[in-house]
């Protein structure tokens, strides 16, 4: 999936549930009902610039 979302789109987030920190927990539980929020914070957390079309989230180990 990884090399996938690598040459298909702009930019990408892998977010490993084995290895993800309680503030990625948190915007899970917390911000599923505004997903504007949800895409900033993640994108934050991450360091990863998400374009609105042109990028995808990749869920491992859920």
């Amino acid at each position: 999936m990884e090399e996938f979302a690598k040459n298909e789109y702009w930019s990408y987030l892998l977010i490993d549930f084995n290895k993800v920190s309680d503030s990625v927990i948190s915007v899970f539980n917390n911000y599923m009902n505004d997903l504007d929020t949800f895409f900033l914070i993640l994108s934050s957390e991450y360091g990863v610039k998400l374009y609105p079309k042109e990028s995808i989230i990749i869920f491992d180990e859920i």
